[in-house]
């Protein structure tokens, strides 16, 4: 956000170049996420995120991507959350805000609705094996494919014709 005097605030709009670079960094930082979660992860935070997955299988199936694209919030927010690290919450949501409008282009345009919460599903299994290399290598994998969708999405949305005024 940027406040210009006698203007307003304005949300800031960020390149592709800069959503990738933001990437670099949630990759890292999923991964830690993933690491520390499977050392440390009690029942009753497991059973938080499966019914997180629930819900948004429930979203899939009426093919509510508005509301699945909050629960998708929700989750990685329960895993840093979880982490119980402030500083490492603070730093995730702050970079990861920066790239709502991608990812929800991502879920929208890139085909992640499709495959999304299999991902889910996949982080929730390598958190509970307890493998910190497991759980910290698949959460990475899952921000990476994350990253490809926002590119799909990009590509599909360059590709798109202008639509010309009618004559």
């Amino acid at each position: 956000m940027r406040s210009e005097k006698n203007r307003g605030v304005f949300v800031r709009e960020i390149s592709l170049a800069d959503a990738d670079e933001i990437y670099d960094l949630r990759e890292a930082l999923d991964e830690l996420i993933g690491r520390r979660l499977a050392l440390q992860i009690t029942a009753p935070q497991l059973k938080a995120l499966n019914v997180l997955l629930d819900e948004m299988d429930d979203a899939m199936s009426s093919k509510d991507i508005k509301r699945y694209h909050g629960l998708n919030l929700e989750f990685h927010d329960a895993l840093v959350d979880f982490v119980g690290n402030s500083r490492l919450s603070e730093t995730y949501r702050r970079l990861t805000k920066e790239l709502l409008l991608f990812r929800l282009r991502g879920l929208q345009e890139g085909g992640g609705f499709a495959v999304s919460n299999a991902e889910h599903k996949a982080v929730v299994e390598a958190i509970a094996s307890r493998d910190p290399a497991r759980a910290g290598s698949v959460l990475r994998a899952h921000a990476a494919d994350s990253r490809v969708r926002m590119h799909k999405a990009a590509d599909k949305a360059m590709a798109a014709p202008i639509n010309q005024p009618a004559r």
